[in-house]
């Protein structure tokens, strides 16, 4: 019997005006704003677990590293008073030190700003990813959205790899996923493209089933084969697997799946 999960909830840490024609192929000439959003859920015998964490201000503001001013610069995101994480988790009477496990879906700045602020979490996720992304040099980070100063200076013993984990079949066709809490209630399913190690969250006990799709694209219109937009062959690190991982999801959801995005703004309707 798979394990309820409670108060599963996915909060905006933040949001970021852009154009909609780099997001998606055939995107108008017009200003959107789009959620950053994490994801938060009670597990039964772990405890409060988050799905990756939002933007926090150790990213706009304070003390940091000069490709991070950049960056922060560049895309100037507007923090959600009530939606970033410390606000969040204060609301259901806990604080940062009650999370006891963190999967992260990628290493993305805007997935990772209040790792720091997490002392007791395990983390999950792609170790093979955090290796090589520590040999990125200054200019692919700061193209790739990657500082790995938001992480815990002893992040490499918090990691547990996925590869780790039990290796089980998701819903709805997802294929070969990665048993996080080895009880069937979280799942991982890779979904390469995006950025190294990318990888959405399946909640299979869900009605229906949920796939966090995290940033397999940022527009839900982008799903289908041919809509991904400039910015993903632009940023992302492997457009030909980005466009599979798209497919993937989105025959997910016509198979009766419910999928989030992480930046989508038609979650907010």
């Amino acid at each position: 019997m798979v394990a309820r999960l409670l108060d599963v909830d996915f909060p905006i840490s933040a949001f970021v005006g852009t154009y909609e024609w780099p997001l998606i192929k055939g995107g108008r000439w017009r200003k959107i704003q789009i959620p950053i959003r994490y994801g938060f859920f009670r597990h039964p015998s772990v405890g409060p677990v988050l799905i990756d964490t939002g933007y926090t201000d150790r990213v706009t503001s304070g003390t940091r590293s000069f490709e991070l001013r950049l960056y922060s610069a560049g895309l100037r995101p507007q923090l959600s008073e009530g939606g970033q994480l410390k606000a969040f988790l204060r609301a259901r009477g806990l604080c940062a030190a009650d999370v006891r496990a963190v999967i992260v879906t990628h290493f993305h700045a805007d997935h990772i700003s209040a790792a720091r602020d997490l002392p007791n979490a395990q983390f999950y996720a792609s170790r093979e990813a955090y290796e090589e992304l520590k040999r990125y040099g200054h200019f692919k980070r700061i193209l790739y959205g990657v500082f790995l100063d938001l992480l815990p200076d002893n992040f490499g013993d918090q990691l547990t790899s996925f590869k780790g984990t039990r290796t089980t079949a998701g819903p709805l066709g997802l294929g070969p996923c990665f048993d996080v809490f080895d009880d069937g209630s979280v799942l991982v399913v890779p979904l390469p493209g995006h950025a190294m190690g990318h990888v959405g969250v399946v909640f299979p006990g869900a009605e229906p089933p949920l796939l966090y799709a995290a940033d397999v694209e940022w527009l839900r219109d982008a799903l289908p084969p041919g809509r991904s937009g400039l910015a993903a062959a632009i940023i992302g690190h492997d457009r030909k697997a980005g466009e599979a991982s798209g497919a993937k999801a989105l025959a997910f959801e016509q198979a009766g799946g419910r999928v989030i995005l992480c930046h989508d703004p038609e979650e907010l309707r």
